[in-house]
């Protein structure tokens, strides 16, 4: 036995040929370069590098050395060690090593740290020992070479080349890359996500323990097996023997070309086209090629993409998700699929293309995606969505009117729920139990008939019961509804309201709501915020509450209570009672003999024209209030718009330049000045206060 030991320094041990002698021959090195001249006979040659980055080649040494068998071992450093054409053991050590076994049935053993292993010629056993995978940068890559090798991975993300005899490989724990080579091999992926291909021969994988990618080959008969975990398996061309294993696993044909697709039945393990000739088993998901494939699922829940092409997808029984390209991110798919959902509550999504989709049995969610789809939502509650629209849609599932976004050309069928896009949707239910979500954008949503559940979603949006054939009331502060279309509803996120004919009941929230009253003699309050309300026709009831709101009455005679706050409040038509309260208030009372009453407040009691006249003003309050009236209403000529009233244009008395007589607390308008008493009344103000030009506004 003849021991070389390095020393701490950075060595170079360079082993030669010399005539066998004597066994036992000992040399211990320090730093630099050393060279063994002593003469072996049947000697065991071992060299201990030592500390230090170190270089040891017994790459020259022969049989004819006396020299049988060779011990290399880096020890500490990054250690570049090659191994002679005998049976090497080489061990790196400590460091990033490379070691090379050269000819001959070689150990190598990396150590820890990240290492280059070389079996080169021979029958190898290789062990990378602890260290980290080229994926990380730094990496434990093992080269199998040319003969029947046994490799051993450890712990660590290795990187693994078995070569190109039968070999056996344990990828050992962490994240694993195998690339196997010619021979008939046997590669275990071990603990860790693994991504192993498939090579020439007829090889045995097993992807073992954690969530492991396994690809198949082209010309090799092989058995895949996924192992623990939730695997991927890649068919590829050959006749393979597929198997997912324990997990929720992908059985993928995206690798097909030349245009050859396929047809996978998960249920009875049926297969053809690209994927003849396999045998398929323990799959829950499905992937099919870019061209016209048939996919089908078993009675599990399976996931299902059909890719690119013209597709056919079935989900059998379970609760499925079949997508007619793969993933949402397939953006490019162009496909006219045609999708059955059948048994389960399945998720469908046809994504582009022309699609036919069938919901089949049980509570589905379709999404048609781009393109004139067909879409039946089959039996059960079944929904239509249409959330990655690029623009807003229009949808009645009454009437099954669509338009608009990815909508447009579609025809739908036997669907209870609705999801809108990212846009101002508008939505409306039919005569069943209707759940429709808005989603973003300020969608306008009706349920219709029957007990709704209906969200708005974010942003403003609407909620509408126009076509309730009777009074509805809401809430939106509370969530509470009842009556007509309203009753049994559920509703959340809206914050503009809509009622129907009759005589309604409708409440807003804190925030900015808008009312609308429409026929009918409805009762609207706004609550808190900036709120507008409009009573439409029928002799309504508003009250803005707090904030500074807007107020119309529409037709009929109406009566608005602004609230605190800066409020405008428009009677409209007919004899109308508006009520500031507080805050500075604009009251107009639009046509009709309207009653007026500003209360607290620096308030304007606005006329745009004679025909609004013949109003009382309850509390023209002469130091703090104005009559507001239009010069181009009232004939123009009254004064510079934004001031008071010429004072030549007033007087107590009928004569002279005077367009505005006041007299006995009534304001009258002189159109002709023919002093020939045909007087307009503009308003009758209460108490008879003193009135002046001052407190006469002009506007355009």
């Amino acid at each position: 036995m003849a021991t070389h030991a390095g020393g701490t320094g950075n060595d170079n041990i360079v082993i030669k040929n010399r005539t066998p002698l004597v066994p036992g021959y000992n040399i211990t090195a320090t730093s630099g370069s050393v060279t063994p001249n002593g003469n072996f006979s049947d000697t065991t040659l071992i060299v201990n590098a030592g500390n230090g980055n170190d270089t040891i080649s017994a790459a020259v040494l022969t049989a004819a050395s006396g020299v049988t068998s060779i011990i290399l071992n880096g020890e500490g450093g990054n250690d570049t060690i090659t191994g002679s054409a005998l049976n090497d053991s080489i061990t790196g050590g400590d460091g990033k090593d490379s070691l090379n076994g050269g000819a001959g049935k070689d150990s190598l053993n990396g150590g820890a740290d990240n290492d280059t292993l070389l079996g080169f010629d021979g029958n190898d056993f290789i062990e990378g020992g602890d260290g980290d995978d080229l994926l990380n940068g730094g990496t434990t890559q093992t080269f199998g070479a040319l003969n029947n090798d046994t490799i051993l991975g450890g712990a660590g993300n290795d990187r693994i080349l078995p070569g190109f005899g039968n070999d056996s490989v344990d990828g050992g724990d962490g994240d694993d890359t195998i690339t196997d080579g010619d021979g008939n091999d046997t590669l275990f992926g071990g603990d860790g996500n693994d991504y192993i291909i498939d090579g020439f021969g007829n090889n045995v994988i097993d992807g073992g323990a954690g969530d492991d990618i396994l690809i198949g080959g082209d010309t090799s008969n092989s058995t895949l097996n996924g192992g623990d975990g939730n695997d991927e398996i890649y068919g590829r061309a050959a006749a393979e023997n597929l198997n997912g294993g324990a997990g929720i696993d992908l059985l993928s044909y995206s690798n097909s070309f030349n245009g050859v697709s396929v047809s996978v039945n998960l249920a009875t393990g049926a297969v053809s086209g690209f994927a003849a000739g396999d045998t398929i088993a323990g799959f829950e998901n499905l992937d099919g090629t870019n061209y016209n494939d048939t996919l089908t699922g078993d009675g599990g829940a399976n996931i299902i993409y059909g890719g690119l092409g013209n597709d056919i997808l079935a989900g059998g029984g379970g609760n499925d998700t079949l997508f007619g390209a793969f993933g949402f991110e397939e953006d490019t798919a162009t496909g006219d699929d045609s999708i059955s959902g059948e048994a389960g509550n399945d998720f469908i999504d046809g994504q582009d293309g022309n699609d036919t989709i069938d919901g089949g049995t049980d509570d589905d969610s379709i999404l048609g995606g781009a393109g004139a789809d067909s879409l039946d939502g089959g039996a059960g509650a079944d929904t239509l969505s249409y959330a990655s629209s690029g623009a807003a849609v229009s949808v009645n599932l009454a009437t099954s009117a669509v338009s608009g976004g990815d909508a447009a050309g579609d025809t739908i069928s036997n669907f209870e729920n609705l999801t809108g896009s990212a846009f101002a949707d508008t939505l409306t239910g039919d005569g069943n139990a209707n759940t429709i979500n808005g989603g973003a954008g300020s969608d306008t949503i009706e349920g219709g008939a029957g007990a709704d559940s209906l969200n708005g979603g974010a942003d403003t949006d609407t909620l509408t019961y126009a076509s309730s054939v009777a009074a509805v009331s809401v809430n939106l502060a509370t969530g509470a509804v009842s009556s007509g279309d309203a009753a049994g509803d559920i509703i959340s996120n809206f914050e503009n309201l809509t009622g129907s004919g009759f005589a309604d009941n409708l409440t807003g929230s804190t925030g900015a709501n808008v009312i609308l009253g429409l026929a009918g003699n409805d009762t609207s309050n706004g609550g808190d915020g900036n709120d507008f309300l409009n009573g439409g026709d029928g002799n309504d009831f508003l009250n803005g509450g707090e904030g500074a709101d807007t107020l119309i009455g529409g037709n009929g005679n109406d009566t608005l209570d602004g609230g605190n706050g800066f409020d405008s409040l428009i009677g409209g038509d007919g004899n109308d009672r508006i009520t500031g309260i507080g805050g500075a208030d604009t009251l107009i009372g639009g046509l009709g003999s309207d009653t007026l009453n500003g209360a607290n407040g620096n308030d304007r009691f606005v006329y745009n024209n004679p025909n609004e006249g013949g109003d009382l003003i309850a509390d023209f309050n002469i130091s703090q209030d104005f009559i507001q009236v239009s010069s181009a209403g009232f004939g123009g000529g009254l004064t510079t718009v934004g001031g008071t009233l010429t004072p030549s244009l007033f007087a107590t008395v009928e004569g002279g330049t005077a367009k505005f007589i006041y007299s006995a607390g009534v304001l009258s308008f002189d159109s002709d000045l023919a002093n020939s008493g045909g007087l307009v009344t503009i308003a009758t103000l209460n108490l008879s206060p003193i009135l002046t030009a001052a407190r006469i506004e002009v506007i355009a």
